[in-house]
């Protein structure tokens, strides 16, 4: 699906291709999914679960610790630049999906903001769904220029300054800031 979607979009991407990318049956396709969109869906929810245990992973580690945001939104970057066929299908193509779509990337980004907000204690943290928002879109705009400019690799690079647009938003929306500098 991915490669699929990254070469021709979803819309024009059918189960034939899948399939045949995949070097399966249609029959073998249709025995793990109902339909094209319950393939994008698992692989959205697959390739997410993946980045975000890797920032689950440093935000444990680094804890406590002064740059533990930026670690963390560098590990986040960082694993998004390691696979630069997916980001058109988690950031572009899922929301082609509609409700369904937004719906699986609103948790996502639920929480991806709690985590990166609350670092390790993000299990037990509730946050406002536009401060959720407004620290999602800094990730999210940053990611799209990216693959605008075609500079996914630089995405790493960019961590320290996509966490200060964090922490200022956080301020503005008068958040509690000593979670983050924890």
């Amino acid at each position: 699906m991915s490669k699929c979607v990254a070469e021709q979009g979803y819309a024009t991407t059918t189960i034939a291709d899948i399939a045949s990318t995949a070097h399966v049956s249609k029959r073998t396709f249709y025995e793990h999914f109902r339909s094209k969109q319950d393939c994008l869906l698992a692989l959205y929810e697959n390739a997410t679960g993946a980045a975000m245990q890797r920032l689950k992973d440093v935000a444990i580690a680094e804890s406590g610790k002064p740059d533990w945001l930026d670690q963390a939104v560098a590990a986040y970057f960082g694993y998004l630049a390691e696979r630069p066929q997916q980001l058109r299908t988690l950031f572009v193509e899922v929301i082609s999906l509609g409700m369904d779509g937004l719906k699986a990337r609103r948790k996502v980004h639920q929480e991806l903001a709690r985590l990166l907000t609350c670092g390790a204690d993000a299990q037990s943290a509730e946050l406002a769904r536009y401060t959720a928002a407004g620290v999602i879109g800094v990730l999210v705009e940053f990611v799209l220029c990216a693959i605008e400019d075609n500079a996914i690799a630089e995405l790493p690079s960019l961590a320290p300054q996509a966490s200060r647009i964090i922490r200022n938003t956080l301020e503005a929306m008068d958040q509690p800031a000593g979670r983050l500098a924890a």
